[in-house]
């Protein structure tokens, strides 16, 4: 049994030429939510939940036993509580603890070979291995057809995958051409960062790659003209102004930073726009020229224990300051 979800459904047998998914809506996600969390279980409740999206009916256990029976005897899933024959190997699902357990290899499902292959990218990427990056953010992508679970009806639970798995497929994007530039494929890369600007216009990422990728092909007044179209997007849609990232990268555009034509190269620009910014007050002043009154009033302070309290009264003209006033304290 293989299962791809990383576009329309797709499900197979023990053939894998053979196309086996099941045409019914609610049975699809019945099989998406089990392959999503294979291995663990799958309690009723959630399931109903998100197949009926907190208002099931009355016959909605029954309704999902039914869709649970389609499904083993479509793909030959064996049931460990079933009493009947289980084969020996193969994937299998069971009745386990309130719930339903689908026990299959991380390799037959392409969800779960595409992420160790975007964690071994980022972590090539981060040791500066920018070519295998690349590829390996390459092959990662290779595994999507389309938007995850595209054809497949959502509930509350798998709407939110789709989203995270959408968030997975941009940062390989991502990767993938950041490797590029750092490896000076610019020129490779803008028909990429073209598209991909245009479908999130206030995705910055996005938008600072394209910059650099033509700022470095000589094109400065385009790169210049992409930061305030985003500029404008992300004020009118978000109600913000550009990271201090984005801005740093837009000055350097400005300023002809050297460090933009060098692959690799760093901004100091973002380090200085980025700084963390400091709120504490400043440093106490002391008050001056009046070394006479002050010894006076902390003799009286440091003064033996008395009855009454010494009160110092401080007199001057208004608004002189305290450094400058010319005032005599008077003590009682």
């Amino acid at each position: 049994m293989r299962i791809n979800l990383l576009g329309p459904l797709q499900a197979y047998g023990d053939d894998h030429r053979v196309e086996m998914a099941p045409a019914a809506q609610k049975v699809r996600q019945t099989l998406a939510m089990l392959v999503l969390n294979a291995g663990r279980v799958v309690p009723f409740e959630h399931l109903m939940d998100e197949l009926w999206n907190d208002n099931p009916p009355a016959s909605a256990h029954t309704a999902l036993q039914t869709y649970v029976y389609q499904l083993r005897k479509r793909f030959s899933l064996g049931n460990p509580r079933s009493g009947g024959a289980v084969r020996a190997a193969g994937p299998l699902l069971g009745t386990v603890d309130g719930g339903y357990q689908l026990s299959l290899p991380a390799d037959h499902v392409d969800v779960f070979r595409c992420e160790p292959l975007l964690a071994r990218a980022r972590a090539e990427f981060r040791d500066e291995d920018f070519a295998r990056a690349r590829d390996t953010a390459a092959a990662a992508l290779q595994l999507w057809r389309d938007d995850a679970l595209v054809d497949v009806r959502k509930g509350p639970t798998l709407n939110a995958e789709a989203v995270r798995l959408k968030e997975l497929r941009t940062s390989a994007h991502h990767l993938r051409i950041e490797s590029d530039l750092h490896l000076g494929r610019h020129h490779e890369v803008l028909g990429d960062l073209t598209s991909m600007a245009g479908r999130e216009p206030t995705d910055e990422r996005a938008q600072g790659n394209l910059m650099t990728a033509l700022y470095r092909m000589d094109r400065r007044a385009e790169a210049l003209q992409v930061y305030r179209r985003a500029r404008e997007r992300i004020a009118t849609e978000l109600g913000l102004e550009p990271s201090p990232q984005l801005q740093a990268l837009h000055t350097a555009v400005l300023t002809s930073d050297e460090a933009l034509l060098r692959p690799g190269g760093r901004l100091t620009a973002v380090t200085a726009a980025t700084r963390a910014p400091c709120h504490l007050p400043a440093p106490r002043e002391r008050l001056t020229g009046r070394a006479g009154q002050l010894a006076r009033l902390t003799a009286v302070f440091a003064g033996r224990a008395r009855e009454d309290r010494p009160l110092v009264i401080v007199g001057g003209a208004p608004a002189r300051g305290r450094a400058s006033c010319a005032c005599t304290p008077r003590i009682r």
